[in-house]
């Protein structure tokens, strides 16, 4: 499916269908599909996103806009909780990516896009459309990923559960940890870290959390505390416990663990296959999914988007001057001074090193010459390197000086041309404007690559 629509990040996504009792579940794309669907044919199966980075880390408009389509499916669901302000924002950059700028004499079928939207709603969400003209529709999908990352329950996967007395419980897997939310006994929303989890296991439709609970001003005593709470199936059990599991792998490890790969259970003719010959794959079933980490992910697509960007040295390779001496030859204002004491050291002891060098070569070539051409070789010999020694040490000087001038220059602003380059465009990485520049800008000037987010950046001399 991916790759039918060009997506390249495709380790953030996955096929979601809904089980017999309602629930929602992943397809695991390691398995064979007829050992998962089930029921009556045709099967509905969602290209949805699975795990939810940042969205200053997507690289591809592709990819932002099918973010875009699930979280606006998510929000049409009321899977966020949102104030009317914030509910408003929402669905007015939702009309202006979809029809564009609010023409007065066109009508604009709003309900056609949000159908559960009241109709209360509809002239605040025009005059709120309204006031987005000029806002391309490709921005306005950044602006709307933008407005929506920032909420709590962006990148929560819920779950109904029951506890052991039989209340109805929600419970939000996400980057950090477990959510329990609030109900009728909890009047705020839990929060249990992946650190403080020791253990989760599942059997049958029963799910069981075992963590450390911090101490408290309530309880100055820190105790292990186990959860256990009942599921409408089995096969929702495994669900929850297979989001916790890629969950963590996917944002907190720096690699997917043989474990987590290899962990698996046999059909029943794979049991005697295996008898047989012990390494088959045949008759697996992978419990887990999930294939690359979020920096695995980001990097992989890096590399596919920018095959040439970074060139590779060896050994033998040549290192320009400015290279071997960044950093050292700084000063503390962070740009460059010929009269710098510490660029004046360099100079000096390297006219030392080419002036040993050559005193050396003179000195080997006068033992093996005769007596007789001894004093004219050594010196024209004298004479040579005196004159070599003059011309490279102007070539050195006139070097640094370009080098600082072409240093100088790579610092500023490539818009003003005055400040120094301080933000860096994300997701494609440039560096080369200020910040009053890079807030006017809405694509970089360099890659016309559509620019979701602005880093602050700091070189370490500022």
């Amino acid at each position: 499916v991916c790759e039918e629509i060009g997506l390249l990040e495709k380790d953030y996504f996955g096929l979601r269908y809904s089980g017999r009792k309602g629930e929602k579940l992943w397809m695991n794309l390691r398995n064979p599909l007829k050992l998962q669907l089930r029921g009556r044919q045709p099967y509905r199966l969602c290209l949805q996103v699975k795990y939810f980075v940042h969205p200053q880390e997507l690289q591809q408009p592709s990819t932002r806009h099918q973010y875009y389509l699930t979280l606006k499916s998510l929000l049409l669901e009321n899977h966020f909780e949102l104030t009317e302000e914030e509910q408003t924002k929402c669905w007015s950059l939702i009309a202006q990516s979809e029809y564009g700028d609010k023409v007065e004499d066109q009508p604009v079928d709003y309900q056609r896009i949000l159908p559960n939207v009241s109709d209360s709603h509809y002239p605040a969400i025009i005059e709120a459309h309204r006031s987005l003209n000029g806002l391309t529709q490709s921005y306005a999908e950044i602006e709307f990923l933008k407005l929506v990352s920032e909420l709590d329950s962006y990148g929560v996967e819920f779950f109904i559960v029951r506890s052991e007395q039989r209340q109805s419980v929600t419970i939000g897997v996400n980057s950090t940890g477990l959510q329990v939310l609030p109900n009728e006994k909890l009047n705020e929303t839990q929060k249990i870290p992946f650190e403080d989890i020791s253990r989760v296991s599942y059997h049958h439709n029963r799910f069981v959390v075992h963590y450390y609970k911090r101490a408290t001003e309530t309880d100055r005593e820190s105790s292990t505390t186990c959860l256990k709470y009942s599921l409408p199936s089995r096969r929702a059990a495994q669900g929850l416990f297979r989001a916790f599991t890629e969950t963590h792998t996917f944002f907190r490890c720096e690699r997917v663990e043989s474990v987590v790969r290899q962990q698996h259970s046999h059909t029943g003719l794979g049991s005697l296959v295996a008898l047989v010959k012990p390494t088959t794959c045949k008759g697996k079933i992978f419990q887990f999914d999930v294939q690359k980490t979020r920096r695995q992910a980001y990097d992989s697509t890096w590399s596919k988007l920018h095959p040439h960007s970074c060139s590779v040295y060896t050994l033998g390779s040549e290192l320009s001057l400015a290279e071997s001496i960044q950093g050292a030859s700084s000063n503390s204002a962070g740009s460059w001074d010929l009269r710098s004491g510490t660029l004046e050291r360099y100079i000096s002891q390297n006219i030392a090193f080419i002036k040993t060098v050559d005193d050396n070569i003179e000195e080997e070539s006068s033992i093996m010459s005769t007596d007789q051409s001894k004093v004219s070789t050594n010196s024209d010999k004298s004479e040579t390197n005196r004159t070599s020694r003059t011309s490279t040490h102007n070539d050195l000087i006139l070097t640094l000086r370009n080098e600082v001038t072409q240093l100088k220059e790579s610092r500023l602003c490539q818009v003003c041309l005055d400040n120094k380059i301080s933000t860096a465009f994300c997701p494609c990485g440039h560096m080369m404007c200020c910040v009053p520049c890079a807030q006017e800008c809405k694509k970089c000037p360099l890659c016309r690559a559509e620019i979701t987010y602005i880093q602050r950046v700091f070189y370490p001399c500022d």
